[in-house]
């Protein structure tokens, strides 16, 4: 199976986010696959593991030293395959600060010790904190389009992230839109 862990965006936001999500769907008929999950920012991206319990214990158990407060400055749209063409994906920036990249880092240092597994290419110092909006279903060109027309809808939006969820996929492969919220857990912070 695979997991991933993510930190979970506060609701307002969301419901904000999602509202754009919805429109851009009934205008551009876009894919809903990014939806599927609640919104959210990765902090461990997929691993395959079978592990289960040990998985579940560490995610339990996580404390951060202090609170994560998140900013973002707007979306950025990136090129990606999608069945041997170019589509993209059109994503929330997410500014990191020295909290986040802790979190991240010690998620990555600690999971391939407690699960025997390897960190993504993607893991680590060179990671940038996103959540994504939409991604697939429409060509390149399309999404160019798109993106142009969301510029003035996202601006930038400063919250606290106060859950964080484990998803997981029963999949052979990672695929999106495959994943589903397995746990979620409120951060505490060591000194609570």
């Amino acid at each position: 199976m695979f997991f991933c862990i993510a930190a979970l965006l506060e609701d307002d936001i969301q419901n904000e986010i999602r509202r754009h999500v919805n429109k851009i769907n009934r205008e551009s008929n876009v894919s809903v696959k990014a939806s599927l999950l609640p919104q959210h920012i990765s902090l461990k991206i997929s691993f395959n593991t079978d592990r289960i319990e040990k998985l579940e214990q560490y995610f339990d158990n996580i404390e951060i030293d202090n609170e994560i407060i998140i900013e973002s400055n707007g979306i950025e749209l990136l090129e990606q395959p999608e069945n041997g063409n170019n589509s993209g994906l059109i994503w929330v920036n997410i500014n990191e600060n020295k909290e986040l990249r802790n979190l991240h880092n010690k998620i990555n240092n600690d999971l391939p010790k407690i699960l025997d597994i390897n960190n993504s290419w993607m893991d680590g110092d060179y990671f940038r904190f996103h959540s994504t909006i939409i991604m697939g279903n429409r060509n390149y060109e399309e999404y160019q389009i798109i993106y142009k027309a969301l510029l003035n809808d996202y601006g930038e939006f400063k919250t606290q992230i106060k859950k964080i969820a484990l998803f997981c996929s029963h999949e052979t492969k990672i695929t999106p839109g495959t994943f589903y919220q397995y746990k979620v857990k409120h951060l505490t912070t060591a000194s609570t």
